[in-house]
């Protein structure tokens, strides 16, 4: 709304400027006796401005407006937009008039700020009170620079259309690059589709230039908005006509580079690097980054640390990003010698390695049997303030007790010891699982009964555990007597406790047990599976189960067809 009530303020009174100085009762002559305005005492930094500035507004007259123009030339030089600002409220309050020069650094300040809106509101306050004519093809530049750098592309099309339709202004070169740039230049995650048209916007504009000769910014913004979408036909021609006219700067190789790394295309990436070096033009650090983590990404960790190595030997300082990627790569290929390397290189920088990148190197240590490392990596991390995630914590766990590595486990469970990640009786789950694999049933017990101390409950994934490895340690009455216990905690069974029960009791000849059992099954919603329905028809067959079972063991098969395969691994999952 701010937009549209300026806009139409100056459609109004467009017809009232003139080039004459609305303020010329005002004397604005430089070579005043009390000038502060000559070059020996011009300010060189925002200091010295600012200490002038505050000499010039306890003189007494208070110098002309033109006086100040060093002031605000010097502020607006070290980008202290703010300053700029604060210094236009400073002089208003003061009585100094303003004039052409003090509103567009105000409108300039705005809109670096990040602050259109009040840019807008400024316009629209100047013309109302008839102020200084500051409606240029620079200052609606500035505005429509500042609406794209607040990513409000479609605001900037409206006003640029606008400045067209009722001629405010003949574009130039510089508004004809902003709008180019804005529209090429993505500054957050779109859709293909809307790329697409954007681009053909900046087409058509490149198209409408005329007389407007493009330079080397229109080219290379061109070049970055069809490779960003992927049109890499269009981009060629447009980088021939950019090479028959211009000598390529850095952003031009940039863009390529960083094209032809992210599509995979390493070999025409090099071409253009090569191209680079005949030129004496050295990759800028962005340009590197991008070589070291599309290396990453595409598995060449030679090449990768061979881009690094060079930003290093330039002198340049790689951002905590690049080592992290680097680390990452080094971790997903098993190359941990180099990833400790980096990281101990990264850490004397005095960068300190994110969450995400501590879980990846801890878990690739663990996941080589490199215990020692693991934990004083975990030591660090934990020194700064961070700790393992739920995910990796469990990875970690279940890893460890495939590997039979139990006493590393529960090292790593001890010492993260009462923290959130031990809230959960699922990481105990692992744990016992991993007990168990390592025939430490004894150990099993004693990690179960932790669950009910610290307050949890076990839930039936974690019985069936347990029930399973007291049929395999040979103890079915304490598989018995374990899921008496799972029924009096309000734990409710399932197929699989029951699957687990019933060919327990089948294999140990408790066959009493197991009429108990499918009587208890009957009318209760559980079925049995193709495997163990096989198994107690065996049973029957053999004499050893009473036939007048076969008619209870019927009703509770299921009646899908399932797979023999499948079934053997139904029997064996939890």
């Amino acid at each position: 709304m701010m937009l549209n009530s300026a806009f139409h303020t100056l459609i109004k009174l467009r017809g009232n400027f003139t080039r004459k100085h609305p303020f010329s009762h005002f004397q604005l002559c430089l070579t005043h006796s009390n000038s502060y305005c000559s070059n020996d005492d011009s300010p060189q930094s925002l200091d010295d401005a600012l200490n002038l500035f505050n000499k010039m507004i306890h003189k007494r007259p208070l110098p002309s407006v033109v006086e100040f123009h060093q002031i605000l030339r010097v502020v607006k030089k070290s980008e202290h937009y703010s300053t700029s600002l604060d210094i236009f409220k400073q002089l208003c309050s003061l009585g100094v008039s303003v004039d052409d020069y003090t509103m567009k650094a105000l409108v300039v300040s705005c809109c670096r700020l990040h602050r259109t809106n009040e840019a807008f509101a400024a316009l629209g306050w100047n013309l109302k009170r008839a102020g200084p004519n500051i409606h240029d093809v620079y200052t609606f530049t500035e505005l429509l620079n500042g609406l794209f750098r607040e990513d409000r592309i479609s605001k900037a099309e409206e006003f640029f259309n606008k400045l067209i339709k009722y001629n405010l202004c003949q574009p130039d070169l510089r508004m004809y690059n902003v709008m180019i740039q804005g529209l090429c230049y993505f500054g957050r995650i779109i859709t293909v589709k809307w790329g697409n048209e954007r681009v053909d916007k900046a087409l058509t504009l490149f198209n409408e230039m005329g007389s407007i000769s493009p330079d080397l910014v229109t080219y290379n913004s061109l070049l970055l908005g069809l490779c960003n979408v992927c049109r890499w036909g269009e981009a060629y021609m447009q980088l021939k006509e950019l090479l028959y006219n211009f000598s390529p700067d850095h952003e031009t190789f940039d863009i390529l580079i960083q094209f032809f790394c992210l599509q995979g295309m390493f070999y025409q990436a090099h071409l253009v690097l090569d191209m680079m070096h005949e030129r004496n033009i050295v990759p800028s650090l962005v340009l590197h980054t991008v070589l070291v983590e599309t290396h990453c990404l595409h598995g060449d960790m030679t090449k990768a640390r061979h881009f690094f190595d060079l930003m290093v030997e330039r002198d340049l300082v790689p951002p905590i990003d690049t080592y992290n990627t680097l680390i990452d790569g080094y971790c997903k290929h098993k190359l941990l010698d180099e990833a400790m390397l980096i990281y101990h290189a990264m850490s004397e920088k005095g960068f300190k390695p994110n969450e995400p990148l501590f879980n990846t190197m801890i878990e690739s240590l663990f996941s080589v049997g490199r215990f020692r490392d693991a934990h004083k990596l975990l030591v660090d991390m934990r020194v700064q303030g961070q700790m393992l995630n739920e995910r990796t914590y469990r990875r970690i766990l279940t890893g460890l007790g495939v590997k039979h590595r139990l006493e590393e486990a529960l090292s790593l469970f001890v010492f993260v010891g009462d923290s959130k990640l031990n809230s959960n009786p699922f990481v105990y789950t692992y744990l016992i699982e991993g007990a168990i694999l390592c025939g430490k049933i004894n150990v099993a017990l004693n990690l179960f009964s932790a669950i009910s101390v610290k307050g949890m409950k076990p839930d039936n994934y974690t019985y069936n555990v347990l029930i399973r490895a007291f049929f395999e340690e040979g103890l079915p009455d304490d598989a018995k007597k374990l899921f008496s216990e799972m029924q009096e905690s309000g734990c409710e069974p399932n197929d699989t406790t029951y699957r687990y029960l019933l060919k327990g009791y089948l294999e140990n000849n408790r066959y009493d047990d197991v009429a108990m059992l499918l009587h208890s099954m009957d009318g209760s919603g559980y079925y049995l599976d193709p495997v163990t329905t096989a198994l107690l028809r065996d049973a029957i067959a053999a004499g050893s189960l009473d036939t007048t079972k076969s008619m209870l063991i019927g009703k509770l098969a299921r009646k899908t067809t399932i797979s023999p395969q499948a079934s053997l691994a139904s029997l064996y999952s939890c």
